[in-house]
């Protein structure tokens, strides 16, 4: 689903009408609601960047709505249309993290815009942030699978060089032998064994190793060079 959808939700249709007329000079998709009930309906179902509600609406008013969209989809930008008189109780919701921003009744087309294309930054930005966090997430848990893959394999590496080099010298004395015996033969395998876990070993510290992060322009640069 896109989450590049925009909710207007206003009970009077002229207001409706006028909100969806500024918000087409913006490249997104644009839901309407008429009521609460409605409004929640959509955001339950749709992903969207941003809604944007009237206060004063039969049954529940924008803030009491807005709240439980909060609890629905908590990445969504939440902005309220309001009136002077009701100025006290919207700074309190904005201060409680209820909404985002806010604009006043009547409003002018240009600032109104502004305000709207503010929540869109805002909308951008943490989509951006959470972008970034699962890449250095998903980074740490591959550096962190690398080292213990390296030292798992410098701690096998010690032994199973020593483990070869007997295996090597019991061949040696049997093969001293006019015939070679049944340890012999048995040695012989346990060498071809060796050889292949050696080469497995061998394998594993020719891993990738991840040398330096750098954050440039909204994406991640990382420098990766074969260890030596």
């Amino acid at each position: 689903m896109d989450r590049r959808n925009i909710l207007l939700i206003d009970d009077e249709p002229e207001v409706l009408g006028a909100l969806k007329r500024i918000c087409r000079m913006l490249d997104h998709e644009i839901l309407t609601a008429t009521n609460g009930r409605e409004a929640l309906e959509i955001i339950t179902n749709n992903e969207l960047m941003l809604v944007v509600s009237d206060y004063h609406m039969p049954g529940m008013n924008g803030i009491e709505l807005l709240k439980e969209a909060r609890k629905v989809s908590p990445r969504t930008v939440r902005m309220l249309l309001t009136g002077d008189r009701d100025r006290s109780t919207t700074i309190e919701a904005v201060n409680t993290g209820e909404i985002y921003r806010f604009a006043s009744k009547p409003w002018h087309n240009e600032e109104l815009l502004a305000i709207i294309n503010q929540c869109i930054e805002k909308y951008n930005l943490e989509e951006e942030n959470i972008r970034l966090r699962k890449q250095v997430e998903e980074m740490i848990k591959a550096e962190t699978v690398r080292q213990m893959t390296v030292t798992l394999s410098h701690e096998i590496n010690n032994p199973l060089t020593a483990l070869g080099g007997f295996i090597e010298l019991l061949i040696e004395k049997d093969k001293a032998k006019e015939d070679m015996s049944d340890l012999g033969k048995t040695l012989e395998v346990m060498r071809e064994a060796w050889t292949k876990i050696a080469t497995i070993m061998r394998k594993m510290q020719d891993i990738k190793e991840v040398k330096t992060v750098e954050y440039t322009e909204g994406s991640l640069m990382i420098d990766a060079k074969e260890s030596k």
